[in-house]
């Protein structure tokens, strides 16, 4: 016998050995199969007799929404801004969008959806001077807020 030949031997004992370990697992595997199988049809054979309605996959609960808050309009936006110049000017820009941005939404309960682009629209209106610093002031002729405007814009519905 040559050695590949001794090679070829070895290799198919120890295939017929793992061959022989393998047939009682797929025996004992198939005779489990068919105890479980029988164990299901009884479990569904009781629950039928039982009557019990099929269990219902629980839906996820819904989370509540809280009511949203009213947008801001340009009014209100504009009478912040007049306010908030009126006794701080000259202020800066970035902290009077802070300051407005704050009145509105946890002073006056507004959203602040839109916002950013209602402060762009008001501060470039010809009420306020921006200079080149960016430091925001009213205009001369606009150094106080209307009573008829701002009495008119605090009762918007909200």
């Amino acid at each position: 016998m040559s050695a590949v030949d001794n090679a070829l031997k070895v290799i198919h004992d120890h295939d017929q050995l793992l061959l022989d370990q393998l047939q009682p697992l797929e025996q004992e595997a198939s005779e489990l199969e068919a105890r479980l199988a029988t164990i299901h049809e009884l479990r569904d054979e009781i629950k039928s007799r039982l009557k019990v309605p099929p269990e219902k996959k629980s839906s996820p609960k819904r989370q509540t929404r809280r009511a949203s808050r009213p947008c801001a309009k340009k009014a209100d936006v504009l009478l912040a801004l007049r306010d908030l110049v009126s006794q701080n000017q000259p202020i800066d820009r970035s902290d009077l969008e802070s300051l407005a941005k704050h009145k509105l939404r946890d002073e006056q309960n507004f959203s602040l959806s839109g916002v950013k682009l209602r402060l762009q629209e008001c501060l470039s209106s010809d009420e306020f001077s921006i200079d080149d610093a960016g430091f925001v002031s009213l205009k001369k002729g606009n150094l106080s807020v209307p009573t008829a405007v701002s009495d008119s814009a605090s009762q918007t519905v909200r």
